[in-house]
């Protein structure tokens, strides 16, 4: 941007909000650093990622305004019923959306993870919301094999759709 309009950047006080997810490997942007005056963002954790690399300019916390829905949130029993979830399950619960990276997002730790928590309590189920997974039937088949390789395909619960905030 600062490349093709350098004037957007001259003589105000520039503020980004950048969101970093790993502790370090923030050096390829550290370059980003000089065109503005402070870089705002939502955690600790993306503090810390951004502040191993740019030392020159600070990097604040600004904690995103969060509105609470406890008003119009479904009840569980009723989520439980409109997903065909045994109400006496233990229910485990995952997100991700398969547009992100698969590799990097990592789903088949959870597997692996809720495998070897629960190897064999049946009433233990792994709900794995996902989004565009008509778009990446190669990874989703993988996540299932692997479900499968650990003997957990049969608790594995995958509700893939765009849920409302509500749900």
């Amino acid at each position: 941007v600062y490349n093709m309009n350098p004037d957007l950047f001259r003589d105000k006080y520039n503020v980004a909000n950048w969101w970093w997810e790993f502790e370090n490997g923030f050096d390829a942007y550290k370059n980003m650093s000089k065109y503005v005056d402070k870089v705002l963002v939502c955690t600790e954790h993306a503090q810390k990622g951004i502040t191993n690399t740019i030392k020159d300019i600070p990097v604040e916390i600004f904690k995103y305004p969060y509105r609470p829905y406890q008003d119009s949130l479904i009840d569980v029993k009723d989520v439980r019923k409109k997903y065909k979830l045994n109400q006496k399950d233990y229910l485990f619960f995952f997100n991700f959306d398969y547009n992100s990276s698969y590799d990097r997002k990592n789903p088949e730790a959870i597997l692996q993870a809720f495998a070897m928590a629960l190897p064999a309590q049946k009433d233990a189920k792994l709900v794995v919301k996902t989004s565009n997974l008509s778009k990446h039937k190669l990874e989703h088949a993988k996540f299932m094999d692997v479900a499968a390789k650990l003997k957990i395909k049969d608790r594995i619960i995958v509700i893939d759709e765009f849920l409302s905030k509500q749900d």
